[in-house]
């Protein structure tokens, strides 16, 4: 692809997204109106407080009070209320690349491997996100597929996996902000992370993981107000599994994370108590206590972990020191992730969706993120995904609390970690999506919730407005879960706001899915080969399998040259072929007889046609 047709590409989706924008702009002036309302009435109303809503506040504080039933009851409202729902929310169906990839590892994991040996014919069964030599992997990082195996262990179903990694996102985060705030407004938080994260977002509605990020952050950030009061060996244990975790969930960002919050740890144990205002100086017993309690925990917890890691780059790439999204990389893509990163020779691509999806795509990204403008452009886009995300729709009373929580240390921790890795995510060249800042959605709950604990200090003519605009919050969070499911039970479209998390759940490739489950029922064994028309999406790939190819019950294969349709229909002889054209958003499911020279050609029409 020349550079022209690169540049008219990267116009292409600048205009996309312009419209995108436009589109979205009725919404959230719809959200702004409903919110600004809601909190007019609680600025005219602030002492409206009849007693069933006292009753409910007293019980919420008693329950609040009983720390550890807490985090329970938070999990528990997610896994109950979801739950509920699945009759009219099934599972979600996979359609985004990395979904795939993740679920190929977790299936891996499922079967007591690290990795599956390279297939026979690979080379007609390559995907996206997928090692394919030296072995059969996902390119991920495991702790996803890891979640995902569960799933596949306890009810078959990888799902299940999601389903119980966002339950205890929820019950983590209020388990951190324990720490640092009250019981009853650190219950308030985890109660925001499951109205907001926890019932139907994408984070639950998908495969792609953010929950198990969330969760290795929590741990972190929760451990350090632990271990400045009590230094226990608990704490610790906590912290060196959450280093772990993000380790293995989200590498960059989870490094940016830990050593932003371990350095302000250090700072505050060696010089002062942050939280009691007092000096804090280390005598040889209490380096000691110390060392024994914090420091020997973490020396045997995290060269074991890392030890895991090793063995897992092992078997995966066949050296403990290479990951294996280097690996990947290597083989398919043009350039890293990262500006300073120049791109590289084209690799060999047998496939023009591959071609097309790596060079096209990633070509794009790099001229971007390399153009001032470009940059300018994406640091917004990453700015705004931050502000929208986490605290819409209270943007405007966290905006003005902001300066006044700086002289809270809690809050600079906060603020800090997340400047910290602002930073790092704009050395980062592709656009990016809302998982990749999920180490800090705990703290970023605790900036809101310091942010309402600033407002109920605001009065106006004595009477208590700030606590009203407060109260609105988790009221509106509350309407808005409400408002999205009721959408989405009545099959109502609902504007796609790609920011709000309310409004990022899309279908998956359901039309992959009706085919898998179609063939499921025939008898025997099936082999389909997919061949892609001019109008077909990148993202909507079909070429996906099992861990274990030869076993699966349906394998996908590409179209490919006549010899490579040859070996791949020698060694699945004993299969019905199938061959799926796939156009934009339509499908064409055939049989196959291969003729004497071995091409593939339709030959009857499936009762599956669209």
């Amino acid at each position: 692809m020349g550079s022209g047709a690169l540049l008219k590409d990267l116009c292409g989706k600048k205009a996309g997204r312009k419209r995108m924008f436009s589109s979205n702009a009725s919404l959230v002036l719809a959200e702004v109106s409903v919110y600004s309302c809601a909190a007019a009435l609680a600025v005219a109303f602030p002492r409206f407080h009849p007693a069933w809503l006292r009753s409910v506040n007293e019980a919420f504080r008693g329950l609040a009070r009983r720390r550890a039933l807490s985090v329970l009851f938070v999990m528990a409202f997610v896994l109950i209320v979801r739950g509920l729902l699945l009759p009219v929310l099934p599972p979600p169906v996979p359609g985004v690349n990395d979904e795939f990839s993740y679920i190929l590892g977790a299936d891996t994991f499922a079967s007591g491997r690290a990795a599956n040996p390279a297939h026979p014919v690979w080379k007609s069964l390559e995907t996206f996100y997928v090692i394919q030599h030296p072995t059969y992997a996902s390119m991920y990082p495991p702790a996803q597929g890891l979640t995902l195996a569960a799933g596949e262990l306890l009810a078959k179903n990888p799902w299940v996996g999601v389903y119980l990694s966002v339950a205890l996102m929820c019950g983590a985060i209020c388990w951190m902000l324990q720490g640092y705030v009250p019981p009853a407004w650190a219950l308030t938080g985890g109660m925001i992370a499951a109205l907001r994260w926890g019932i139907f977002s994408y984070w639950m509605e998908s495969y792609w993981g953010g929950a198990v990020a969330a969760i290795g952050g929590a741990l972190v950030a929760g451990a350090i107000p632990r271990l400045l009061r009590a230094r226990t060996v608990w704490p610790a244990l906590g912290l060196g599994s959450g280093l772990l975790i993000l380790a293995n969930s989200r590498p960059f960002e989870g490094t940016l994370f830990s050593v932003t919050v371990i350095a302000i740890f250090l700072g505050r144990a060696f010089y002062r108590d942050a939280f009691r205002g007092k000096n804090l100086e280390l005598r040889p017993l209490l380096r000691w206590v110390v060392l024994r309690r914090v420091a020997l925990p973490l020396m045997v917890l995290l060269p074991c972990g890392g030890v895991a890691m090793g063995w897992y780059f092992w078997r995966v790439t066949g050296s403990p020191f290479t990951m294996p999204y280097q690996l990947h990389s290597a083989a398919y893509e043009v350039t890293g992730p990262f500006l300073w990163q120049p791109l590289r020779t084209p690799p060999f691509y047998r496939y023009a969706v591959m071609e097309s999806y790596h060079m096209g795509r990633q070509t794009a990204a790099f001229l971007q993120a390399h153009t001032l403008s470009g940059w300018l452009f994406e640091t917004w886009r990453k700015i705004e995904s931050l502000a929208l995300f986490y605290f819409w729709p209270a943007m405007l009373p966290v905006g003005m609390a902001i300066p006044f929580l700086w002289r809270d240390s809690r809050a600079r921790l906060a603020l800090v970690t997340v400047l910290v890795m602002l930073a790092g995510l704009t050395l980062e060249i592709w656009p990016m999506t809302l998982h990749y800042h999920a180490p800090m959605a705990g703290l970023m709950v605790l900036l809101l919730i310091q942010a309402m604990r600033w407002w109920t200090q605001v009065t106006w003519r004595g009477r208590p407005v700030g606590a009203a605009i407060a109260r609105t919050v988790p009221l509106f969070c509350a309407a808005m879960l409400a408002f999205r499911l009721s959408a989405a039970v009545l099959h109502v479209p609902v504007p796609d706001h790609g920011l709000v998390p309310w409004f990022t759940v899309t279908p998956g490739n359901v039309q992959r899915a009706e085919v898998q489950r179609h063939l499921e029922a025939q008898p025997g064994l099936h082999l389909v080969i997919v061949r892609y028309g001019s109008t077909h999406h990148d993202d909507e790939e079909w070429v996906h399998n099992a861990a274990s190819i030869d076993t699966s019950k349906v394998v996908w294969a590409r179209y490919g040259t006549p010899e490579d349709n040859a070996r791949l229909l020698e060694y699945f002889h004993n299969r019905r072929v199938w061959r799926v054209d796939v156009e934009a958003r339509s499908y064409l499911l055939s049989t196959v007889q291969p003729s004497p020279s071995e091409r593939i050609a339709p030959t009857l029409s499936s009762a599956i046609s669209h």
